[in-house]
């Protein structure tokens, strides 16, 4: 249900922030662009370039990589209802100067050899997630997955909704679950965005926010991570302007791990309060967010607007 809920606002968002239509030209990084002749004779539209898993392509002022790609036959309650789950890997770097809107499921689709389209599926057993909010010179890394049957091959699909052109990567089956990109190479995340400390008192906006701490759990009963454990962020929030203020954890709060992976909100996680709902003007609110997330020994705990640019990030280790 939250996965269906956070595709549905990132959804709206995106229809929001994107303007009119524009046509955007995918191209390999690394290659020439070149210069073409003017023609006074009409020609028929040059067929799209097809890339392969480990390409780099440049589409707007994204530079997205297919990492690899994998199959899967669900977790305990969630399975496909064709053969398997085909789930991509992929890393999305925003080279542009303003935030971009990120939506899998506005902007991704698999096509099969029978010309049948796929769309995201949501409650697959997949790791970060690259809805929301990408800062200016930021990465973010996940996966996406699509239920589908088996076929020699498939077509990934990254398009936006209001711009013509599409990038496409063929991915042959033969090739599932190899590591086109190793994880070894990515290095660690981007630094170009000024980064606070546990402890920290951050001014965004009208808020003043503290990351008074964290913590490591692996949860309750029945109430367990699906990974390796939950990362359980403690936060003050104060409202220091004359409104009210909306706080929303799903929408403005989540981590990327040393491996650029991003985390959601997991609203099942062994908390402390609650940082939802209406702050008023002068006051404050205590709680707790936690994140299901695999172990490393660096996160970067991020709070954004859904409708503003700018981010907050605090290191924490």
């Amino acid at each position: 249900m939250r996965k269906v809920l956070l595709f549905c606002l990132v959804a709206m968002l995106s229809l929001s922030l994107l303007s009119a239509c524009t046509e955007v030209a995918p191209q390999r990084v690394g290659d020439s662009t070149g210069t073409t002749p003017v023609s006074t004779t009409p020609a028929a539209p040059p067929p799209a370039t097809i890339f392969k898993a480990g390409d780099t392509v440049q589409y707007g002022d994204l530079h997205i990589s297919v990492n690899g790609f994998r199959t899967s036959k669900g977790g305990t309650f969630m399975k496909p209802d064709n053969d398997f789950y085909l789930i991509i890997d992929l890393t999305i770097e925003n080279r542009g100067a303003k935030t971009s809107s990120i939506s899998s499921y506005l902007s991704m689709e698999l096509v099969d050899p029978d010309k049948y389209k796929h769309d995201v599926a949501v409650f697959a057993d997949t790791v970060g997630s690259f809805d929301g909010q990408l800062g200016a010179g930021r990465k973010v890394r996940g996966e996406v997955a699509f239920d589908v049957d088996q076929h020699e091959y498939y077509e990934f699909v990254f398009s936006e909704p209001f711009a013509s052109g599409q990038a496409i990567w063929k991915l042959e089956y033969k090739d599932a679950n190899k590591a086109f990109i190793p994880v070894a190479s990515l290095g660690p995340p981007p630094t170009t965005t000024p980064t606070f400390a546990v402890g920290d008192a951050v001014k965004f906006g009208d808020l003043v926010i503290t990351v008074n701490s964290f913590r490591t759990s692996t949860g309750q009963s029945f109430m367990t991570p699906d990974l390796d454990q939950f990362i359980i962020v403690n936060l003050t929030i104060e409202n220091k302007g004359s409104k009210s203020a909306a706080i929303s954890s799903v929408m403005q709060m989540e981590l990327v791990d040393a491996q650029w992976y991003k985390y959601d909100v997991a609203i099942f996680a062994d908390t402390k309060g609650s940082l939802d709902g209406e702050l008023g003007p002068g006051r404050s609110v205590r709680g707790e967010v936690g994140f299901d997330v695999r172990r490393h020994d660096q996160y970067e705990f991020i709070f954004s607007e859904p409708f503003a640019s700018g981010l907050a990030i605090w290191v924490l280790k």
